[in-house]
């Protein structure tokens, strides 16, 4: 019935410092791992969906590690509930030691009701809610008046245990909603990295056509007495073959579609950026009606678009005759001192000889198309080649933005050379197209699958003029999984923590307040309880003198005999509390199993 103080002091601690220290724990964990998508280096480059939902915290840590923690509360807040109860008990007590007196004896607790009192503050819990409810409620015909310390008791253990329960609640939902998500983070790349293509140096001092080629190495062809030859030929058939660690031909799907110049995707794996580079479109329409496409006999399959092109394709295939033009009437073909840009191109091609029964060549009557007498079938193309100069953005290797904007006629004079000068190069490529072609639905769809062959292998052809550059921004994508929390459920947690601190500072300057100057206080508290009630009724407290601790009463503590308490059956037939005195307990009989 002694130390006050320390017992105030101890129940305040075990109520308010673990959940305090819970709630910091968990907090300082979620913000110093918090990371978030904020502030992208580069505006352009943002990952779609790598943006910080609403409500939500992305913490560096296992979802384990998070949950585990935030249990730590819920398993502890049940068992608080008594001490929660204990410190309540000052004022509690104080308040029914002054009703213990004439007059006011009315409002003394019945038996039943310090039976639910006792069940109260020795951790009866939620059983001893039902317990009162049941005699708050269903007794209310035949109970007498509720004493205002039950009452109060019933209070604050429906407030401790609803704490506790909503300390369990949030805990369980933060469970739920806290989840494993991978989590891409962005940081820029100060280094180099030569992610664009600019022209090499040679092709920056002419307009780079025929004409201004002297018999020295200029940007893409050298020419000689007899023949021509390619600067760097290694890299355009590295390229054209799709072997190049330099650069590959790509395309960007749109209508219509532009192919150009990028980089090997092995060389970018996570990382994003804005690039320059060059690009082209073909666009090509069938005119074999407009030349006169004939397939005149098993031998000859002649055409005539113009006076600047014509010819025969013969009957055997495969065959095909080509030329460039500066206009699109094809009346100018005389491309030595450059083309503009665009430029043209004319396609002549029989395909197929001896396959009557493979797509269009066993389609009769297609518009543009013409079955050739020993198989196949032939047509005639008309295009219109233009050159651009590009800056795009590649995120997670998909292209969020292009920006196509036409060349001047030095670049378009770049590309246009090498295939013209040495057409046997693109020479496979286009055939294999055009084979593919035959089993298109009709021929616009043919003259497109050609169409972006010719961009694909004019561009690798000529990609013996371009050097890697500096990239215009690049930035690091790091992938990991990372706790999704929700701040909602976490808050939550946080709050029920701490006004389970709260309730304990408050009911600890109570315990104080009430206890102040008066040491029955602290004794009634002690007497308020089990063990109080025993030895009240089992041991001779009567005659005792006062004492600082409750088991003092107990004759066993002393090391004495003590008495016997067992069950006795009346004449009823129930059961009663029987005392043996300590001389009969040796002799006495035995006691009965229940």
């Amino acid at each position: 019935m002694g130390g006050r103080t320390s017992d105030i002091l101890f129940r305040f601690s075990v109520i308010t410092f673990p959940m305090l220290i819970f709630a910091g724990v968990l907090l300082g964990l979620v913000f110093h791992y918090r990371i978030t998508h904020d502030n992208p280096p580069y505006g352009n480059l943002q990952i779609p969906g790598a943006v910080d939902e609403p409500g939500i915290y992305y913490v560096n840590l296992n979802v384990s590690t998070i949950t585990f923690i935030a249990s730590w509360a819920s398993t502890l807040a049940p068992m608080l509930v008594g001490f929660v109860l204990a410190l309540a008990a000052y004022p509690i007590c104080r308040q029914y030691l002054s009703q213990a007196r004439p007059g006011s004896t009315q409002k003394l607790l019945t038996p039943y009701q310090l039976a639910l009192t006792l069940t109260f503050l020795n951790g009866g819990g939620f059983g001893a809610m039902l317990s009162w409810l049941k005699y708050h409620f269903s007794w209310r015909a035949v109970r007498v008046s509720q004493s205002s310390t039950l009452g109060r008791i019933a209070v604050v253990a429906i407030l401790a245990t609803g704490l506790a329960y909503a300390v369990f609640l949030a805990d369980t939902w933060l469970h739920v909603t806290t989840t494993a998500v991978l989590f891409t983070q962005i940081m820029p790349v100060t280094t180099t990295s030569d992610y664009s293509l600019s022209l090499t140096p040679n092709c920056t001092v002419s307009n780079n056509s025929l004409s201004a080629l002297p018999y020295v190495e200029q940007c893409s062809i050298i020419i000689g007495g007899s023949s021509a030859y390619f600067v760097n030929p290694t890299q355009s058939l590295e390229v054209l073959n799709n072997v190049s660690d330099v650069t590959t031909v790509l395309t960007y799907e749109s209508n219509p579609p532009y192919t150009y110049l990028g980089i090997p995707q092995a060389q970018v794996q996570q990382q994003d950026y804005t690039a320059t580079t060059f690009g082209m479109t073909t666009q090509c329409r069938p005119i074999s009606n407009e030349c006169n496409l004939n397939p005149y006999n098993g031998g000859s399959t002649p055409w005539h678009c113009a006076d600047t092109w014509s010819g025969d394709l013969g009957g055997t295939g495969p065959a095909w005759g080509t030329a460039y033009f500066m206009d699109p009437v094809m009346k100018s073909n005389n491309t030595e001192h450059g083309v503009p840009n665009p430029y043209y191109w004319g396609y002549a091609a029989l395909i197929g000889a001896g396959t009557q029964n493979a797509g269009l060549v066993s389609v009769n009557l297609v518009p543009e198309i013409v079955g050739v007498t020993h198989g196949g079938i032939a047509f005639v193309l008309f295009c219109a080649i233009t050159l651009y100069d590009v800056e795009y953005d590649s995120v997670n290797g998909s292209v969020t933005r292009f920006v196509a904007t036409p060349s001047n006629e030095s670049v378009a004079n770049i590309w246009q050379i090498p295939p013209g000068i040495s057409g046997d190069h693109g020479a496979p490529t286009l055939l294999q197209a055009a084979e593919l072609a035959i089993f298109s639905t009709n021929a616009q769809e043919l003259a497109d699958t050609i169409a972006l062959a010719y961009s694909k292998s004019s561009l690798a052809l000529g990609a013996q003029s371009v050097m890697r550059t500096p990239a215009l921004a690049v930035q690091q994508r790091e992938s990991f999984i990372v706790a999704r929390v929700p701040a909602a459920p976490l808050f939550t947690l946080v709050i029920a923590n701490i006004l389970f601190a709260i309730v304990g500072v408050i009911l600890c300057g109570i315990a104080f307040t009430a206890s102040r100057g008066n040491g029955d206080v602290r004794e009634a508290q002690a007497r308020l309880s089990i063990i109080g009630l025993v030895a009240n009724n089992f041991e001779n407290m009567a005659d005792r003198e006062r004492v600082t601790e409750m088991d003092v009463y107990f004759e066993e503590k002393k090391g004495h005999d003590s008495k016997r308490v067992g069950f006795q059956r009346n004449r009823a037939g129930g059961f009663y509390y029987k005392v043996w005195p300590k001389e009969e307990s040796s002799a006495a009989t035995p006691l009965m199993d229940l």
